[in-house]
């Protein structure tokens, strides 16, 4: 089973097939292993996946996990720690995300993608408490508006010099896969870029 936190601009029900944005936090595995997968779809069909091993078991007790989205980057953190940053590099020809999105939370399986699923140890669950957004309310005919910097986000331009190093620790310690690491990484020009 995968447990997703997502933003995303597809309609509710809506097919995945299409071309989109979304941000994705999902929980793959158990039995006291963990790989959390973040995602990203700028306006395609996404595929910029990263994974890295959890140093906890997020089934035993609540954690925090936050994104971070405005134009000048998205940072995925797990317990207030960068985890992942996807910088807007739109001007060399990378795809960003800009649609306005909503947020979903699920539990789905895919038996392609992870595997059967041992249906007697269900009833799956997933959890949630504390559950806040600070966002903009997206605004048709104006979406710069949610670019304003009276939005304390848009005040945030690069990661602290502490998140940097924590940031640059969780790479070299904790990512276990990185989409650029494909041999198909040359049709993502970020890739040449970080």
């Amino acid at each position: 089973m995968i447990e997703r936190l997502q933003l995303t601009s597809l309609p509710i029900n809506g097919d995945p097939g299409i071309r989109h944005d979304e941000i994705d936090f999902e929980f793959l595995g158990g039995d006291g292993k963990y790989t959390l997968n973040t995602n990203i779809f700028a306006n395609d069909g996404g595929s910029r996946e990263q994974q890295f091993n959890l140093e906890f078991d997020p089934t035993k007790d609540f954690h925090t996990y936050r994104i971070l989205w405005n134009q000048y980057h998205i940072v995925f953190y797990a317990d207030d720690v960068p985890i992942r940053v996807f910088k807007n590099n739109t001007n060399y020809g990378v795809n960003y995300p800009t649609n306005k999105m909503h947020i979903e939370a699920t539990i789905w399986n895919d038996t392609n993608w992870v595997g059967d699923v041992d249906w007697s140890q269900g009833p799956f669950k997933a959890y949630y408490r504390d559950f806040s957004i600070n966002g903009c309310q997206y605004q048709e005919s104006n979406p710069q508006e949610c670019y304003n910097d009276n939005y304390y986000w848009n005040t945030i331009m690069n990661l602290s010099p502490d998140e940097m190093q924590e940031y640059e620790d969780v790479k070299a310690e904790q990512m276990t896969f990185s989409y650029c690491m494909r041999n198909n990484s040359m049709n993502f020009p970020e890739c040449m870029l970080n």
